[in-house]
């Protein structure tokens, strides 16, 4: 799994027993991987007895009802993030086809020609 380098600062402080659990505004802020996600509740955090809280879902994850409501919003949130990619290869091979460029503006002083 491939941390960001503040989550594996704050997963260090958990660890060494600095800080009490983990805060975060939004599920899909922390991770858009089922996988990823329970891997850092089972593997980091409750080895640590350590919390996990979800300001915008309210969840607890210490119990059974809170770790199926974990579960399905980070199922939801790699869903999310997978219908994101389909969508913008999707509009970039459109783009492409009707003679655009389709990955952002070339550089400065450079020009797109048949779209690449």
């Amino acid at each position: 799994m491939l941390l960001k380098p503040q989550l594996q600062k704050a997963i260090t402080m958990l660890q060494s027993g600095e800080a009490d659990g983990l805060i975060v505004a939004k599920l899909d802020r922390l991770g858009r991987n089922v996988r990823d996600i329970l891997t850092l509740v089972d593997d980091v955090l409750k080895p640590c007895d350590k919390a996990l809280i979800l300001l915008d879902l309210a969840i607890d994850t210490s119990t059974p009802a809170g770790r199926m409501v974990l579960t399905m919003m980070a199922a939801l949130a790699e869903m999310e993030r997978s219908l994101i990619r389909e969508r913008v290869e999707r509009g970039r091979a459109v783009k492409h086809e009707a003679g655009g460029y389709a990955y952002g503006a070339p550089q400065f002083g450079q020009k797109a020609e048949n779209g690449v």
